[in-house]
C-alpha cells in the first residue's frame, strides 16, 4: 500500500541554525520575545516563561493553563546531566534513599549491594585499597533498608552537590572503553606481511592513541624474532586504518547497554600474559601533519635482517580505574615484518 503522506510531503521552510540557542513557537512574535530573553543573558527556563506569556497575548484563544510537556533542566554545572548519564549510559542506580522499605526483588548494579559484607560488595577492591571516601553505607537504589551504597556523597546520590564517587567514576571509564579503543587509528594494515630493506629510514609502523585532556596514554613496542615458517598475520578484527573514531563509536553503540560495547564482550584472555618479544625503545613520536594526528611510530628499517613480529601496546594509565578484568584500557596490535639485507 502506498504511503501517500511520506511520499508527497514537501518541506518549504529552510533549516535554521544558531550557535546560541533557538526558540520555536506557534507565533513569530512570541518566539522573538523568547529569543530576546536569551540574547539578554537569560537561560532556557527564562525564555520558556517569556514565550508562554507572549503567546497568551498574541494567541489568547490557543494558550492557557492546559497542555503538557517534559523537560530535563540542569544547573550550570551540568550535574543533573551527569546523574542521568550515570543511569542511561553507565548503568548506575540511584544512591539516595527516600523509600522507607526494603526492596522486594534483587537489586544489582556496580554502585549498590544487598549485602553489607565488605568482601561481597561490587566495590570490594576499593575497600581493600582503603580509598578515601569509599565504604559501605546503608541506603541506596531509593531504599532506606536492605541496600548499601559505596559513598556518602556522589552524583548518583544528589542532583548537583557532588561529582561521581570513585566507584561510579571507575565504572564510567570502563563503560566508555567498552565502546572505544585506546588506539584511534593505525598504519599500515596488519593483515599482510611487510617487507623492508635494512637501514630503510622511511618505513614506520604507527598508531594514533586516544588523547585524553589531562594525561597521555602509554605506548610500548615489543619485537620478537620468529621463524621463517611461522604463521603469517591474521586479518584485523576491525578495519580501523584511517577510520574516523566517531564512526567507530557509532558502530559500537549498536551493542546492548547492559553489557557495554563490543569490546566488553570480546574474549581477551590473551591479555593476561605479557606481549611476545622484548621491549624496544626505538619508537618515536611524529608530529601532526595536515589531517593526520600526532602518532607513535616505530622504524622497522633499523632491525637486522630476519623475520619479526612487532607488537605495540597502548594503555590508559588512568588512576581512576583500580580493576580492569577485561583489559579494556589496553589494546595490542601486531605486524609481521621481514627485513631484507641491504
Amino acid at each position: 500500500m502506498r504511503d501517500n503522506f511520506s511520499n508527497s510531503q514537501v518541506i518549504r521552510k529552510p533549516a535554521v541554525v544558531s550557535k546560541s540557542g533557538i526558540v520555536a513557537a506557534q507565533h513569530a512574535k512570541a518566539a522573538a520575545v523568547g529569543a530576546n530573553v536569551l540574547a539578554a543573558g537569560g537561560d532556557c527556563v527564562d525564555a520558556v516563561v517569556a514565550t508562554s506569556f507572549a503567546l497568551g497575548a498574541v494567541e489568547p484563544w490557543m494558550s492557557g493553563m492546559g497542555g503538557g510537556g517534559i523537560a530535563n533542566v540542569g544547573r550550570p554545572d551540568k550535574s543533573v546531566t551527569v546523574h542521568e548519564f550515570g543511569h542511561a549510559f553507565v548503568g548506575l542506580l540511584d544512591e539516595y534513599a527516600n523509600n522507607p522499605s526494603a526492596p522486594q526483588s534483587p537489586v544489582k548494579a556496580p554502585n549498590v549491594s544487598m549485602s553489607p559484607d565488605p568482601k561481597e560488595v561490587p566495590w570490594a577492591h576499593f575497600l581493600e585499597k582503603k580509598v578515601p571516601g569509599v565504604g559501605v553505607f546503608l541506603g541506596g537504589a531509593t531504599f532506606q533498608k536492605g541496600v548499601w551504597r559505596p559513598a556518602q556523597g556522589c552524583a548518583m546520590n544528589s542532583a548537583g552537590h557532588y561529582g561521581y564517587c570513585p566507584v561510579c567514576r571507575e565504572t564510567a571509564v570502563l563503560r566508555i572503553y567498552s565502546y572505544v579503543n585506546p588506539i584511534d587509528s593505525y598504519d599500515p594494515p596488519t593483515s599482510s606481511e611487510l617487507s623492508v630493506k635494512e637501514g630503510d629510514d622511511k618505513s614506520f609502523l604507527s598508531v594514533a592513541p586516544m588523547k585524553p585532556k589531562k594525561h597521555e596514554l602509554t605506548v610500548t613496542w615489543y619485537v620478537e624474532r620468529v621463524a621463517t615458517d611461522a604463521p603469517g598475520p591474521q586479518p584485523a578484527a576491525s578495519g580501523r586504518t584511517g577510520e574516523d573514531p566517531r564512526e567507530r563509536m557509532r558502530r559500537g553503540l549498536s551493542g546492548h547497554w547492559s553489557d557495554g560495547g563490543k569490546r566488553a564482550r570480546e574474549e581477551r584472555i590473551t591479555y593476561d600474559i605479557p606481549p611476545a618479544g622484548e621491549p624496544d625503545n626505538s619508537g618515536v613520536m611524529k608530529k601532526a601533519e595536515g589531517n593526520k594526528p600526532a602518532r607513535a611510530a616505530f622504524p622497522i628499517g633499523h632491525l637486522k635482517p630476519g623475520r619479526y613480529r612487532v607488537t605495540v601496546v597502548v594503555q590508559d594509565p588512568s588512576p581512576w580505574v583500580l580493576k580492569d578484568d577485561k583489559h579494556l584500557l589496553e589494546e595490542r596490535l601486531s605486524w609481521m615484518v621481514r627485513v631484507l639485507p641491504k
